[in-house]
Formats: C-alpha cells, structure tokens, sequence
C-alpha cells in the first residue's frame, strides 16, 4: 500500500493534483487500509513515485486529459510515522520493516537492503519522532512543484539520512552533490 493512499483521503483538498491509479479513496478506506497495517494483512509500504510539476499534469484538460502522478519521496516516511505511528498507534518497528526489510525482500535486495547487519549496505535513516513541519513543496528536494500533501503538518522526520556508510542528507539538505549509487542485482 502507498503513503498517498494512507494520508490521504477524498476529503482532502488537493483535487486533481493528487489524481493517481487507483485513485484516492473515502476516509473509511484509509481507516481499512490501517486497519489492514495493524492486523499484518498488509506487509508492504511503497511510494508510487512519478515526480511530475503541475505543468506536466496537464490540470487545465480534466478528469480525462490530466496525467497522474506526484512526488512523494520526501514525504514518504513522516506520512507513515505521522498518520501510522502517532495517530493510530501503528508499532514504530512495524512501519519499519515494511518499509525498508518488506520491500528488499520483494525486490530481491534482502539482506544487503532493508536491515542493519554486517554485510549489508550501511543505509539508514534517523528520524526526529517529535519533530512537526508543515509539508512545503520547495523544501523537499524535489524537481516537483507541488506536494499531495502540501500544506498538512507532519510529525516525524528525517534529520539524517546516511547511504552507503556516508552522510547524504542532513536537517532536510544534500550533503553530497554527486550520487554513489551502483546498479544492484536481484536475487528472486
């Protein structure tokens, strides 16, 4: 299940901005989907990312004519600590492994991705629970415009995020300019 689909509801008012495949649902559904969380019938979080600006969304041709899609990398994790881990009480290590050990093990990237252990990549991501901030599209690190959250308060951000045994982003900036990302091979 998405971090959209659990923060987000039709009540919501970010419109067609936030048009996706499936689309956004009612609240119950979102309630279900946690409820879904808590019970472990759902294992898996992911993003559904395709960075688009508002230009490329093509609001102006409608329902029809528009295209999905939105940013959401940068509000991935604090949508699920702030909706799950805050206001439903969702287990702070259940977020966790579905969101890093659930999908490595999908993509075949399990044990070098989504634990902390010797042998695998020294990724890891250190989060201020407490930390609120409203979500702003030009402080996420973005080459999107717009947020489908845009405008929400959030509690529960990164202030570090380190890749590869080295410092990557810190209190919401790069700290490297170039990547060192490497293709890795799936074991399925």
């Amino acid at each position: 299940v998405t971090s959209a689909h659990l923060g987000l509801n039709t009540q919501d008012p970010i419109g067609m901005l936030a048009k996706m495949i499936p689309p956004i649902r009612e609240k119950k559904d979102s309630e279900a989907l946690w409820r879904g969380v808590r019970e472990d019938v759902v294992d898996t979080f992911g993003t559904d990312n395709v960075t688009r600006t508002i230009a490329d969304k093509r609001l102006d041709q409608g329902m029809w004519g528009s295209r999905t899609g939105y940013a959401v990398l940068g509000t991935h994790l604090p949508v699920l600590i702030s909706e799950g881990y805050h206001k439903r009480g969702v287990p702070l290590l259940d977020i966790v492994r579905k969101a890093t050990m659930s999908p490595a093990k999908i993509f075949g990237l399990y044990p070098r991705k989504g634990t902390i252990r010797v042998g695998s990549d020294a990724d890891i991501v250190i989060l201020d629970l407490d930390k609120e901030q409203q979500v702003d599209p030009a402080r996420l690190g973005s080459s999107s415009d717009f947020s489908i959250f845009q405008g929400k308060t959030l509690k529960g951000w990164p202030v570090m995020t380190i890749v590869n045994g080295r410092v990557a982003a810190e209190d919401g900036r790069l700290a490297e300019q170039k990547g060192n990302g490497s293709y890795l091979f799936r074991h399925l």
